[in-house]
Order: C-alpha cells, then structure tokens, then sequence
C-alpha cells in the first residue's frame, strides 16, 4: 500500500476584496521571495512523494 500523500497545514487567512471577505485556508504557500521555510519543507515533501509514487512509471529520465 503506498504512502498517503503529503497535507498542507490549514493556517485560515482572511481576504476582503471588492467588500467581500473570503477565506484561504493554503493562503500561506504563496512565497514570492521562495525563502519560508516551511514552505519549501512542504513542497519538498510533495517533491518527494510524487518521485516515490511515480518510481517506475516514468521509464529513464
């Protein structure tokens, strides 16, 4: 059975555009400068899972 796959910590952020509030619970990914650290240990653990999941699949690279 394979490893479930990796799950973003929800962390809610509270948007008002246009006088309308939404909520973005993945809000916390958007990294521009890439340097949140936690931010590259979860796409690093995605990275991870995908390569162990598709090992196989791909042919050579």
């Amino acid at each position: 059975m394979a490893a479930a796959p990796p799950v973003a910590k929800k962390v809610p952020c509270h948007i008002i555009e246009h006088g309308n509030v939404r909520v973005d619970n993945n809000y916390w990914l958007r990294d521009d400068s890439r340097s949140n650290l936690d931010v590259l240990a979860h796409l690093c653990t995605e990275n991870n899972y995908t390569t162990a999941i598709m090992f196989g699949q791909l042919g050579t690279l």
